[in-house]
């Protein structure tokens, strides 16, 4: 049997230098992917190599290598946080809702000192948190209250209406007060008093999300001297809510 030698062209040295590292890289780590932080290294590495070969084409090749790798690593941790299932048990019926998660606004009322620590991530990782502690403190669904808050305020714990409601749930100056609420800008304080308040909604109409939902919107007082007269944009208020409550309880 004759033994044929197939010839290829060589590689430069940092386009191996890359593969290489890439190679060890999945042999050795439980997720068969690098880090941010090893692509850089890996890439700086390459292009040393390359530079000091005269070869620029294949310092450029690096770093499109590492523009491509990034982008690849960014969309796998992107459909990890919104499509996977939280190993831990958590309830994540309502994790849907995070999909649209707005940026905090710079703009914030002057009486209370805005979130500055808090970006989308940081949002959407603590808020889960944030609405099981208080369903369960409070005896209420995780996905309605996640609804309320992707209507009121699509997530952004530094929203002020036009009319002044504040923070993730909205609360108005004097519901926050009556609430003992020291910054309606804080999600923890929101989200507690906000569920709280929807709680004693629920019981005061007997478990009605619909009515609940209107008197969170429209008033309890108006609610209640006119519920012939609930204005259109309670309804249309209540309409999204249960837009987005209903899919998540399936």
């Amino acid at each position: 049997m004759t033994v044929h030698q197939i010839s290829h062209s060589p590689l430069p040295g940092s386009k191996r230098f890359l593969q290489s590292a890439g190679r060890a890289h999945e042999s050795g780590s439980g997720t068969g992917a690098p880090s941010f932080g090893d692509l850089l290294n890996n890439t700086k590495a390459a292009s040393i190599i390359g530079a000091s070969l005269g070869d620029r084409t294949s310092v450029s090749n690096s770093t499109a290598d590492l523009i491509n790798q990034v982008t690849t690593r960014m969309n796998h941790h992107l459909m990890q946080a919104l499509l996977s299932y939280d190993e831990t048990g958590k309830d994540i019926r309502y994790t849907r809702l995070f999909d649209h998660l707005a940026l905090p606004s710079p703009e914030s009322s002057n009486n209370y000192p805005s979130n500055q620590n808090y970006d989308g991530l940081s949002v959407r990782t603590d808020l889960q948190s944030l609405i099981e502690q208080a369903a369960q403190d409070n005896g209420v669904d995780p996905a309605l209250i996640a609804s309320v808050i992707k209507v009121e305020s699509d997530f952004n714990p530094n929203s002020t209406s036009p009319k002044g409601a504040m923070g993730l749930m909205q609360l108005m100056p004097d519901t926050a007060k009556e609430l003992s609420v020291a910054n309606p800008y804080d999600p923890a304080e929101n989200v507690k008093a906000g569920t709280r308040y929807l709680k004693t909604l629920l019981d005061r109409y007997q478990g009605s999300v619909h009515l609940a939902l209107a008197a969170y919107n429209w008033g309890m007082g108006n609610l209640e001297r006119r519920p012939e007269q609930i204005p259109t944009e309670t309804r249309q208020y209540i309409d999204r809510v249960l837009q987005h409550y209903q899919p998540a309880k399936v």
